[in-house]
């Protein structure tokens, strides 16, 4: 099996400002008084998750703050989600910000998993939606890639280049609590590669 994940980091920022079709200035979607996320404009001037809202209006005073709609979030990402059956018949939702789609059955119809990804991007970028996108033979494989942004090495150069690529992916990506993180970062493991060995 083959799996495409859609992650997608700016969503609590995109159901606000997709639609929008002047410049409102540099945004930041809040939660319990600290930044989630922010667009390039307020990026730039420093600001960046999890720094604290007041600090960020210190950063930049023309700021425009939004706070988090997690229920608008949720029913974008099934929206989403129903958009996707055009490129395959198993989507996955994985709330709060990704979607997994099966795809090695239907890669011929649209000339292999470069011009999917192509195609997909086209789409969601009309839609006014961005995402990271990651190959994986399993879904959390895929996930994994696409929070990470490491290339999964599948379409080019296979099952060896694919192996080596998990490796690198750091664990900070993976779903633990804090104090396994932790634990692991004072046994020196920072890598998956290294866990695994």
């Amino acid at each position: 099996m083959l799996w495409l994940a859609l992650y997608f980091p700016l969503l609590p920022l995109q159901v606000f400002t997709r639609a929008e079709t002047d410049d409102a200035g540099p945004t930041l979607i809040s939660e319990q008084n600290r930044v989630l996320c922010a667009d390039p404009a307020a990026t730039e001037t420093g600001i960046k998750p999890g720094l604290a809202v007041a600090t960020a209006c210190a950063l930049q005073p023309a700021l425009r703050i939004i706070a988090r709609d997690a229920e608008k979030e949720q029913a974008a990402l099934r929206r989403l989600a129903h958009w996707c059956y055009q490129f395959s018949p198993t989507v996955s939702l994985k709330p709060p910000d990704l979607l997994l789609l099966e795809i090695e059955g239907c890669l011929h119809l649209f000339g292999g998993s470069a011009e999917l990804s192509k195609r997909i991007n086209t789409g969601l970028d009309s839609l006014g939606f961005s995402s990271r996108q990651g190959l994986g033979h399993t879904p959390k494989a895929a996930e994994l890639f696409a929070r990470s942004q490491i290339d999964s090495g599948i379409a080019d150069s296979g099952v060896p280049a694919y192996r080596y690529a998990l490796r690198q992916i750091p664990l900070s990506y993976l779903n633990a609590p804090s104090k396994q993180h932790q634990l692991l970062r004072d046994m020196g493991f920072s890598r998956l590669g290294e866990l695994l060995d």
